[in-house]
């Protein structure tokens, strides 16, 4: 049993060593799964399920599977008869009059997410069009190595009511060392995604999708390195008994 705490101690140590990163661009997610979208041009808040995701939103003109096409303004079109979308068909919540939200929820946490996104104004005032994660207690993922002043510590922050193209469209996500990923929540605009990839586990049933990430593969080959060397030493002591 004492040897339990260094071991402990020390997947901790690598643990929290590891990286959390904001991501963008295409192939940011190294090792991902794929989702493909069904052309289902569903209208409504869903929920709909999506292999290891279910796709909710909190307005009831939202889309999932939509093929045809969005007008995101200043940012271009996704034409009609494209790749279909996921999408959050206004920013303003009537219900509550905050923020609408529309939201990817794991199956299993996963340790990266990925998607294609564009946007347009629309939500409540003076507020931004935003991506965020949360944990299974649905707790707001922190990312460490940006400072706590920063718009990018808890979210992507992709435009505000002054300014449409804060960020410009294209890929952005989460990627962290451990499955910790509950769900992923598009709020305050009219956004949409497609093109969504994932890391981690996620599978239905439970099972474990991908390939590990380094961080995991160090802390099993330091478990198994600290395991062998208590099992010698307690082969030492039966011997010199």
């Amino acid at each position: 049993m004492r040897f339990s705490l260094p071991i402990a101690a020390t997947a901790a140590l690598l643990s929290s060593a590891a990286s959390a990163a904001l991501i963008s661009g295409a192939g940011s997610l190294a090792g991902a799964n794929n989702i493909t979208l069904p052309a289902a041009n569903f209208v409504g808040a869903g929920p709909q399920s999506l292999g290891p995701i279910t796709w909710t939103s909190d307005f009831a003109a939202s889309r999932y599977g939509w093929t045809g096409g969005a007008d995101f303004g200043s940012n271009g079109n996704w034409a009609p008869g494209g790749a279909p979308i996921l999408g959050l068909n206004t920013g303003f919540n009537p219900n509550t009059g905050g923020y609408a939200n529309m939201t990817l929820t794991f199956d299993n946490p996963v340790s990266g997410f990925l998607a294609e996104v564009n946007w347009a104004l629309g939500g409540t005032n003076a507020a931004s069009v935003i991506i965020q994660a949360f944990d299974v207690n649905g707790n707001r993922l922190t990312h460490p190595e940006f400072p706590t002043t920063s718009d990018f510590h808890y979210y992507w922050f992709l435009a505000n009511n002054g300014n449409s193209n804060v960020m410009q469209p294209g890929y952005y996500g989460f990627t962290f060392a451990n499955p910790v990923i509950k769900s992923v929540v598009f709020s305050n605009g009219f956004i949409a995604v497609r093109n969504l990839s994932w890391t981690g586990p996620a599978v239905p049933g439970g099972g474990v999708g991908g390939v590990p990430e380094p961080a995991s593969w160090a802390m099993l080959i330091v478990g198994f390195g600290l395991v062998g060397a208590m099992q010698r030493r307690r082969g030492a002591v039966r011997v010199s008994a």
